[in-house]
């Protein structure tokens, strides 16, 4: 049975040239080995080669990437939704025999029976993509001390991958990160700076060209950088590595010109001023000439940056007031564009633009009234006049509400 067992594992790929691997390396493997398949039994394999009925079964079984995605069958080149459905087949026979509950379970028992016999096939791991894509899902179903513990055997592996040029190594060891970030305790996280290094790793990512890339990169990134700085964030006066971040991605975002990008880096951006607390104070006169420029090309991301500019009207009233002079003509101007039909956002509507403009002038009605005095008085189309003509009547009240002198 061991023999039957090592035949099914997907073979390397020996390659003339180095480039990704596809789903025609496998064509000759993939009937082969479904018929093999086909022919294990659970209760012949003996208990010194469960490892590697396992190992044999998670090269098929695709990969929880959270409560609504599994990874494609289609992406396993070297699989198939038949060989999926066996190995489920299969890890259930297993289940009853041991008397589990669940893989996941299971797998913690044999991680490093496991780790042994796919290790091999990891140093030369770009020619493997079945023992890498078996790697990850051994490591990402593990959690607490278990996965604590093996942590450091993994660990250059998702390095390599993260370091590759091509786009599944990257994006597996991502994905990778993410689920150890998740199900490990920070206590080994940090263990030997490997927060930092990862933490390194990821963020060098932002600049990838691909959009699956950034995409996968952006799940783990958030968490890293929380853990990273934990130990420097409550003092707001001293700059750390969050700051370094924001003013990296506000950067990205602003030479970006993909909008799935820079929806994904605005995201980004939301996730870290978060983080920041009060020290977002030295990013907001930043800030406020990013909207400025970025709201000529209305996106998804332009509704984040609407948001996060909320906050900091609620939560920094006197320094967002001090933007004044940026934020208005922005703001007004983007009105203008939506009164006429111009802004292909179907979510920027009259409430959109109504709350966050109140909000603006919330922090000093007398500039916004002195800005737009006469302004209804222009002829313009109706939805426009009747907008401002709300926000100078609320204007109006706030200003005798706060009691602000003219």
């Amino acid at each position: 049975m061991k023999s039957l067992l090592e035949s099914i594992r997907a073979p390397a790929v020996d390659l003339p040239e180095d480039r990704p691997t596809d789903r025609d390396d496998f064509t000759e493997h993939r009937p082969v080995s479904l018929d093999k398949l086909g022919l294990v039994s659970v209760d012949q394999v003996s208990d010194e080669d469960l490892p590697l009925l396992l190992l044999v079964c998670a090269e098929h079984l695709p990969i929880k990437l959270d409560e609504d995605h599994n990874l494609d069958c289609q992406q396993l080149y070297w699989s198939s939704l038949e060989h999926q459905l066996m190995s489920r087949k299969l890890t259930d026979q297993l289940l009853v025999r041991l008397e589990m509950d669940s893989l996941d379970q299971t797998l913690e028992i044999y991680v490093k029976e496991m780790f042994e016999l796919v290790q091999p096939q990891l140093e030369h791991w770009s020619k493997n993509p079945a023992a890498r894509h078996a790697t990850c899902l051994l490591f990402s179903s593990i959690t607490g001390e278990v996965a604590g513990e093996h942590l450091g055997k993994v660990f250059p592996y998702m390095l390599r991958w993260l370091d590759s040029w091509m786009v599944e190594p990257r994006v597996q060891g991502a994905n990778l990160t993410l689920q150890i970030l998740i199900n490990t305790p920070s206590t080994w996280l940090t263990k030997f700076g490997r927060d930092k290094v990862l933490y390194d790793a990821v963020v060098r990512m932002l600049n990838a060209m691909e959009d699956e890339v950034l995409a996968a990169v952006s799940q783990p990134l958030p968490l890293l950088l929380e853990l990273v700085s934990r130990d420097k964030r409550s003092d707001p006066t001293c700059i750390n590595d969050v700051d370094k971040f924001v003013h990296t991605i506000l950067q990205s975002i602003e030479c970006e010109s993909n909008l799935t990008k820079k929806l994904i880096k605005t995201r980004l951006l939301d996730d870290s001023w978060r983080l920041i607390g009060k020290g977002c104070l030295r990013w907001i006169k930043r800030l406020s000439r990013l909207i400025e420029s970025d709201l000529g090309v209305v996106g998804g991301h332009s509704l984040i940056l609407l948001k996060i500019w909320e906050s900091v009207c609620e939560k920094f009233p006197v320094s967002a007031a001090r933007e004044q002079r940026t934020m208005l003509p922005a703001f007004v101007k983007l009105g203008w564009e939506w009164s006429h039909g111009a802004v292909l956002c179907p979510k920027v509507n009259e409430e959109l633009l109504l709350r966050v403009l109140r909000k603006q002038i919330s922090t000093d009605p007398t500039t916004f009234l002195k800005y737009t005095k006469g302004i209804q008085d222009v002829k313009t189309n109706s939805r426009f006049s009747k907008l401002m003509t709300s926000l100078i009547q609320f204007a109006e009240e706030s200003k005798v509400s706060t009691n602000v002198p003219s």
